[in-house]
């Protein structure tokens, strides 16, 4: 039986388990739209925070969004600062205004810039550095091709500026006012953005840590095993939740089975959520992986989650210096 694939661009939806998590108190920032279009120069001021969980932004025109979810944060074997999200969220459209780098191509230049979604004026948080593989190789409607996000491993390295803090402490998404619905997703990038946030109702507050990987007893990576319950926690899954005023829940599934280090799973995903952190139920502190894509088909559609193990042994296995290469979680 035929499948189709989709990416967590396009408006994407899923019936799963829920599960709560536990508490605390902080504050947000309200999303700030630049008044031009023109690649912002400047980096993100000192005390900028990233954390696993905060919505990301690859283009500062919102009207071209391309929004995902940061996976993971840590520094790397030459002391780098950097995060991890899933490939195919690279801007590689022509439409775009700023594009990202070509696909297993290391890009050391500050040169494809990332943004908290949240807070675009504050200036780009850091730079794109590797994209395993995009959808510039199979876009949408050319069928199930011979694609590497398909076939092989779904994954982008950060590299954050110098004057971002790295935290293991994911917090919740505030709560927006009546206009956070937004308006519909227009998949040729027309008209206004989706999930344009109104004022805030409630601010964001310290959720849980993620300070871990998950891994055996003796400290080795390892893959989610089928039957295992896993949890999305997702930007735009996690805003759905806040605005319907339960901050602390994320969409959780059993993994069905197992394919090359990927995760075939009921936790469902939403557009936006990609790259986002995924964990075994009962475990939020430990990363176990990221959300990458939905797979439709006879008799059921299944949410991928890549493993955390599948991307640093990728990572790992890159020769000279990559980066990423090394990779430690923050814990703080």
């Amino acid at each position: 039986m035929k499948r189709s694939t989709r990416y967590l661009s396009g408006l994407l939806t899923a019936a799963a388990l829920t599960a709560s998590l536990g508490a605390g108190t902080a504050q947000a920032e309200p999303v700030q739209v630049p008044s031009s279009t023109a690649s912002t120069v400047a980096v993100a001021q000192s005390g900028k925070v990233v954390a696993a969980g905060m919505r990301l932004a690859f283009d500062n025109n919102l009207e071209h969004p391309d929004m995902c979810t940061l996976g993971a944060v840590g520094t790397d074997s030459q002391g780098r600062k950097v995060g991890i999200t899933a490939g195919h969220c690279n801007p590689w459209e022509p439409i775009r205004t700023i594009k990202g780098p070509l696909p297993r191509v290391r890009t050391l230049a500050n040169t494809h810039p990332v943004w908290d979604w949240r807070d675009m004026a504050a200036g780009p948080i850091g730079w794109i550095r590797w994209v395993s593989a995009d959808q510039s190789e199979c876009p949408a409607g050319s069928g199930l091709c011979l694609n590497p996000l398909i076939a092989g491993i779904d994954y982008m390295v950060i590299e954050f500026a110098d004057t971002v803090a790295l935290s293991s402490q994911v917090m919740t998404v505030p709560k927006y006012g009546p206009d956070a619905n937004g308006v519909p997703f227009n998949p040729d990038f027309t008209g206004p953005a989706p999930y344009v946030p109104g004022p805030i109702q409630v601010p964001s507050e310290p959720w849980f840590k993620m300070n871990a990987i998950s891994a055996d007893s003796a400290g080795n990576p390892t893959v989610a095993g089928a039957g295992t319950t896993i949890c999305n926690a997702g930007s735009t899954t996690v805003q759905g939740y806040a605005q319907a005023g339960d901050p602390k829940t994320v969409q959780c599934g059993p993994v069905i089975y197992n394919q090359a280090g990927r995760n075939y799973s009921w936790a469902g995903m939403k557009q936006g959520d990609s790259g986002g952190p995924m964990f075994v139920k009962g475990k939020p502190n430990e990363w176990a992986g990221i959300a990458s894509w939905i797979v439709d088909g006879f008799p059921t559609q299944y949410q991928v989650y890549t493993s955390a193990k599948k991307i640093l042994d990728d990572m790992n296995g890159q020769t000279g210096d990559f980066p990423g290469k090394g990779f430690q979680i923050t814990n703080n």
